[in-house]
Protein backbone atom coordinates (compact mmCIF):
# COMPACT_ATOMS: atom_id res chain seq x y z
CA UNK A 1 0.00 0.00 0.00
CA UNK A 2 3.03 2.60 -0.33
CA UNK A 3 1.89 5.73 -0.95
CA UNK A 4 5.16 7.82 -2.52
CA UNK A 5 8.29 6.13 -4.31
CA UNK A 6 11.16 7.37 -6.14
CA UNK A 7 15.14 6.69 -6.72
CA UNK A 8 18.35 6.86 -5.57
CA UNK A 9 21.60 6.15 -5.89
CA UNK A 10 23.59 4.04 -3.82
CA UNK A 11 27.36 4.98 -2.87
CA UNK A 12 29.47 1.68 -1.89
CA UNK A 13 32.64 2.53 0.29
CA UNK A 14 34.24 -0.26 2.59
CA UNK A 15 31.45 -1.18 5.41
CA UNK A 16 29.04 1.95 4.47
CA UNK A 17 26.36 2.57 1.97
CA UNK A 18 25.44 6.47 1.58
CA UNK A 19 22.34 7.14 0.16
CA UNK A 20 22.24 9.75 -2.51
CA UNK A 21 19.32 12.49 -3.18
CA UNK A 22 16.45 10.66 -5.24
CA UNK A 23 16.89 11.73 -8.40
CA UNK A 24 14.65 14.85 -9.88
CA UNK A 25 11.80 13.68 -11.39
CA UNK A 26 11.69 10.30 -10.18
CA UNK A 27 9.68 10.43 -7.12
CA UNK A 28 5.56 10.90 -6.71
CA UNK A 29 2.63 9.20 -5.93
CA UNK A 30 3.28 5.56 -6.63
CA UNK A 31 1.67 3.80 -9.63
CA UNK A 32 0.81 7.28 -10.74
CA UNK A 33 4.24 9.25 -11.49
CA UNK A 34 6.55 7.53 -8.87
CA UNK A 35 9.27 4.94 -9.50
CA UNK A 36 8.06 1.12 -9.97
CA UNK A 37 9.25 -0.71 -7.70
CA UNK A 38 11.09 -3.38 -9.54
CA UNK A 39 14.05 -3.99 -11.07
CA UNK A 40 15.86 -1.44 -13.73
CA UNK A 41 18.30 -1.85 -16.71
CA UNK A 42 21.75 -0.31 -16.65
CA UNK A 43 22.67 -0.62 -20.86
CA UNK A 44 24.93 1.34 -23.07
CA UNK A 45 25.97 4.12 -19.99
CA UNK A 46 22.82 4.13 -19.71
CA UNK A 47 20.10 3.80 -17.06
CA UNK A 48 16.31 2.32 -17.93
CA UNK A 49 13.09 2.62 -15.27
CA UNK A 50 9.30 2.30 -15.10
CA UNK A 51 7.99 5.71 -13.39
CA UNK A 52 4.64 5.43 -12.55
CA UNK A 53 3.37 5.91 -16.15
CA UNK A 54 6.29 7.11 -18.01
CA UNK A 55 9.65 5.18 -18.79
CA UNK A 56 12.74 7.22 -17.81
CA UNK A 57 16.44 7.22 -18.62
CA UNK A 58 18.60 7.91 -16.15
CA UNK A 59 22.47 9.11 -17.01
CA UNK A 60 24.11 7.81 -14.24
CA UNK A 61 27.26 10.17 -14.35
CA UNK A 62 24.80 13.04 -13.23
CA UNK A 63 21.77 11.20 -11.64
CA UNK A 64 19.87 12.99 -13.77
CA UNK A 65 16.68 11.90 -16.38
CA UNK A 66 17.90 12.67 -19.60
CA UNK A 67 14.28 12.12 -21.44
CA UNK A 68 10.81 10.84 -20.30
CA UNK A 69 8.57 8.49 -22.11
CA UNK A 70 5.19 8.65 -21.23
CA UNK A 71 2.18 6.22 -21.48
CA UNK A 72 -0.36 8.48 -20.10
CA UNK A 73 -2.82 6.41 -18.25
CA UNK A 74 -0.94 2.84 -18.27
CA UNK A 75 1.01 1.72 -15.34
CA UNK A 76 4.76 0.59 -16.07
CA UNK A 77 4.73 -3.03 -14.64
CA UNK A 78 9.04 -3.82 -15.06
CA UNK A 79 11.34 -3.14 -17.56
CA UNK A 80 13.51 -5.78 -19.33
CA UNK A 81 16.21 -5.71 -21.97
CA UNK A 82 15.55 -8.42 -24.79
CA UNK A 83 18.01 -10.73 -26.31
CA UNK A 84 17.83 -8.44 -29.69
CA UNK A 85 19.17 -5.55 -27.55
CA UNK A 86 15.84 -3.58 -27.09
CA UNK A 87 14.19 -2.68 -24.11
CA UNK A 88 10.66 -3.90 -22.89
CA UNK A 89 7.53 -2.67 -20.85
CA UNK A 90 4.48 -4.46 -20.63
CA UNK A 91 2.34 -1.70 -19.65
CA UNK A 92 -1.38 -2.11 -17.66
CA UNK A 93 -4.72 -1.29 -19.25
CA UNK A 94 -5.81 2.33 -18.57
CA UNK A 95 -9.08 1.94 -15.91
CA UNK A 96 -11.83 3.95 -14.48
CA UNK A 97 -13.15 3.44 -10.98
CA UNK A 98 -10.22 2.96 -7.69
CA UNK A 99 -7.09 1.63 -8.02
CA UNK A 100 -8.65 -1.61 -6.09
CA UNK A 101 -11.67 -2.02 -7.83
CA UNK A 102 -10.86 -0.64 -11.31
CA UNK A 103 -13.31 -1.28 -14.84
CA UNK A 104 -10.68 -1.56 -17.66
CA UNK A 105 -11.06 0.32 -20.68
CA UNK A 106 -8.49 -0.77 -22.80
CA UNK A 107 -5.70 -3.68 -23.19
CA UNK A 108 -2.93 -4.07 -21.28
CA UNK A 109 0.06 -3.93 -24.07
CA UNK A 110 3.52 -4.55 -24.43
CA UNK A 111 5.76 -2.17 -25.65
CA UNK A 112 9.40 -1.94 -27.28
CA UNK A 113 11.65 0.79 -26.95
CA UNK A 114 15.18 1.35 -28.61
CA UNK A 115 18.29 2.84 -26.38
CA UNK A 116 17.19 6.26 -27.38
CA UNK A 117 13.93 5.75 -26.45
CA UNK A 118 12.17 5.39 -29.27
CA UNK A 119 9.11 3.12 -29.37
CA UNK A 120 9.79 0.51 -31.23
CA UNK A 121 6.13 -1.60 -31.07
CA UNK A 122 3.33 -1.49 -29.17
CA UNK A 123 1.26 -4.82 -29.35
CA UNK A 124 -1.78 -5.41 -27.62
CA UNK A 125 -2.40 -7.97 -25.10
CA UNK A 126 -5.36 -10.85 -25.52
CA UNK A 127 -8.24 -10.75 -23.57
CA UNK A 128 -7.60 -13.32 -20.95
CA UNK A 129 -4.76 -10.83 -19.52
CA UNK A 130 -5.30 -8.58 -17.10
CA UNK A 131 -2.28 -7.05 -15.69
CA UNK A 132 -1.96 -5.29 -11.65
CA UNK A 133 -2.72 -1.51 -10.92
CA UNK A 134 -3.24 -1.44 -7.59
CA UNK A 135 -0.14 -0.56 -4.95
CA UNK A 136 0.27 -4.01 -3.65
CA UNK A 137 1.01 -5.35 -7.32
CA UNK A 138 3.28 -3.25 -8.32
CA UNK A 139 5.36 -5.38 -10.79
CA UNK A 140 4.50 -8.70 -12.57
CA UNK A 141 7.86 -10.48 -12.39
CA UNK A 142 8.86 -9.57 -15.90
CA UNK A 143 11.76 -10.74 -17.27
CA UNK A 144 13.45 -11.92 -20.36
CA UNK A 145 15.25 -14.11 -22.26
CA UNK A 146 19.05 -13.42 -22.64
CA UNK A 147 19.62 -15.81 -26.16
CA UNK A 148 15.56 -16.14 -27.57
CA UNK A 149 12.89 -13.20 -28.02
CA UNK A 150 10.63 -14.40 -25.39
CA UNK A 151 9.61 -12.55 -22.51
CA UNK A 152 7.94 -13.91 -19.18
CA UNK A 153 5.62 -12.22 -16.83
CA UNK A 154 2.45 -12.69 -14.16
CA UNK A 155 -0.62 -12.41 -16.08
CA UNK A 156 -3.65 -11.47 -13.84
CA UNK A 157 -4.49 -9.08 -11.57
CA UNK A 158 -5.40 -11.71 -8.48
CA UNK A 159 -3.28 -10.15 -5.43
CA UNK A 160 -2.27 -14.08 -5.28
CA UNK A 161 -1.31 -14.33 -8.90
CA UNK A 162 -0.48 -18.17 -9.89
CA UNK A 163 0.15 -18.13 -13.27
CA UNK A 164 2.55 -16.15 -16.02
CA UNK A 165 2.41 -15.69 -20.11
CA UNK A 166 5.05 -15.56 -22.33
CA UNK A 167 5.26 -13.43 -25.12
CA UNK A 168 7.80 -13.73 -28.45
CA UNK A 169 8.33 -10.46 -29.78
CA UNK A 170 9.74 -11.52 -32.97
CA UNK A 171 6.24 -13.42 -33.95
CA UNK A 172 4.34 -10.63 -31.46
CA UNK A 173 2.38 -13.77 -30.48
CA UNK A 174 1.44 -14.28 -26.54
CA UNK A 175 1.60 -17.93 -24.70
CA UNK A 176 -1.09 -17.55 -22.52
CA UNK A 177 -1.34 -18.94 -18.94
CA UNK A 178 2.81 -20.95 -20.12
CA UNK A 179 2.95 -21.48 -16.12
CA UNK A 180 -0.02 -22.49 -14.17
CA UNK A 181 0.96 -23.12 -10.40
CA UNK A 182 -1.17 -23.98 -7.36
CA UNK A 183 1.58 -21.21 -5.47
CA UNK A 184 1.97 -17.71 -5.46
CA UNK A 185 4.38 -16.26 -8.03
CA UNK A 186 6.75 -13.75 -5.71
CA UNK A 187 9.39 -11.71 -7.11
CA UNK A 188 11.11 -11.35 -10.20
CA UNK A 189 11.15 -14.46 -12.36
CA UNK A 190 14.89 -15.31 -14.63
CA UNK A 191 15.92 -16.93 -17.81
CA UNK A 192 19.57 -18.77 -17.12
CA UNK A 193 21.65 -17.33 -19.64
CA UNK A 194 22.97 -20.35 -21.05
CA UNK A 195 20.66 -23.16 -20.15
CA UNK A 196 17.43 -21.28 -20.60
CA UNK A 197 15.66 -22.78 -17.47
CA UNK A 198 13.06 -20.83 -16.53
CA UNK A 199 13.61 -19.72 -12.81
CA UNK A 200 10.29 -18.78 -10.71
CA UNK A 201 10.08 -17.89 -6.95
CA UNK A 202 7.01 -19.00 -5.34
CA UNK A 203 5.39 -18.89 -1.71
CA UNK A 204 2.63 -19.54 0.28
CA UNK A 205 3.71 -16.85 2.76
CA UNK A 206 4.84 -19.24 5.08
CA UNK A 207 7.34 -21.02 3.26
CA UNK A 208 8.37 -20.11 0.26
CA UNK A 209 10.71 -22.11 -2.65
CA UNK A 210 12.60 -20.99 -5.85
CA UNK A 211 11.32 -23.66 -8.54
CA UNK A 212 13.84 -24.37 -11.86
CA UNK A 213 11.65 -25.67 -15.44
CA UNK A 214 12.63 -27.35 -17.95
CA UNK A 215 10.89 -25.39 -21.13
CA UNK A 216 13.09 -26.72 -23.77
CA UNK A 217 9.59 -28.99 -24.80
CA UNK A 218 7.56 -25.64 -25.11
CA UNK A 219 5.62 -26.74 -21.81
CA UNK A 220 7.51 -25.88 -18.14
CA UNK A 221 8.62 -29.54 -16.40
CA UNK A 222 9.60 -29.03 -13.35
CA UNK A 223 13.54 -30.03 -12.69
CA UNK A 224 14.28 -29.03 -9.27
CA UNK A 225 13.05 -26.47 -6.28
CA UNK A 226 15.13 -25.10 -3.24
CA UNK A 227 13.10 -23.88 -0.07
CA UNK A 228 13.11 -21.55 1.95
CA UNK A 229 11.39 -21.00 5.46
CA UNK A 230 9.62 -17.54 5.15
CA UNK A 231 9.36 -17.68 8.78
CA UNK A 232 13.27 -16.82 8.51
CA UNK A 233 12.18 -13.34 7.23
CA UNK A 234 12.71 -13.17 3.90
CA UNK A 235 10.98 -13.69 0.31
CA UNK A 236 12.42 -14.29 -3.15
CA UNK A 237 12.09 -11.02 -4.46
CA UNK A 238 13.70 -11.57 -7.53
CA UNK A 239 16.52 -13.78 -9.21
CA UNK A 240 19.12 -12.71 -10.98
CA UNK A 241 22.16 -13.87 -12.82
CA UNK A 242 25.42 -12.62 -12.79
CA UNK A 243 25.49 -12.43 -16.60
CA UNK A 244 23.51 -9.61 -17.04
CA UNK A 245 26.52 -7.48 -15.72
CA UNK A 246 29.10 -8.05 -17.97
CA UNK A 247 30.26 -5.98 -20.82
CA UNK A 248 29.03 -8.45 -23.43
CA UNK A 249 25.59 -8.22 -21.91
CA UNK A 250 25.81 -4.57 -20.79
CA UNK A 251 27.27 -3.31 -24.11
CA UNK A 252 25.34 -5.11 -26.58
Amino acid sequence: MEATSGIAALTLSDGAVKVEPTVDGSFGAFTVAGATKGRMVYSRGKVYAGCGQKVIIIDPATDQIIKSIPFEGHQIKGIAKGADGNIYCPLAATYTGSLYSPTFTSSPKMVALDHDGNVLSETDMPDEIELPIASWSPSVGFCASFTQPNLYFVDTDAFNATSASRYNYTTQSFDVNFLKSSITIYGIMGIHPTTEEYWVGQSTYVNSDIYVYDISSGTPTEKSHFKYNSQRGASPAEIDFVYRFSDEWINK
